[in-house]
């Protein structure tokens, strides 16, 4: 089986975007990028009060997603099509940088 066959999640890719208010204000708002998208959500087995590392890096992350290549960034939210749950995205990988898959760790909002 390819990673393909577990990735059975729906999720939307949400990016926040400047627009002008009816009274002439700059707000910020958040507008699906992708949408639909299969992945899969994966729990991270920690333990309380510990943070997942990248290098030197310190991510304190609940969740991975696995999914294809797209264009998804560390400022970007994800949402959880089956029960409407979002989440920030907090580190972005290419594993081996092979562009086979994503590995996206996020942090429940």
């Amino acid at each position: 089986m390819s990673i393909e066959d577990y990735q059975t999640d729906l999720f939307d890719v949400e990016r926040t975007t400047q627009t002008r208010s009816t009274i002439g204000g700059v707000a910020d708002d958040w507008v699906a990028t992708l949408s639909n998208q299969l992945g899969k959500f994966s729990p991270l087995q920690r333990s309380k009060g510990e943070v997942v590392t990248h290098g030197a890096m310190e991510i304190d992350a609940d969740v991975r997603l696995y999914c294809k290549v797209i264009d998804v960034q560390e400022k970007d939210r994800i949402k959880r099509v089956s029960d409407g749950v979002y989440f920030d995205v907090k580190y972005v990988r290419n594993p081996m940088e092979f562009d086979r898959f994503l590995e996206i760790d996020l942090k429940e909002i």
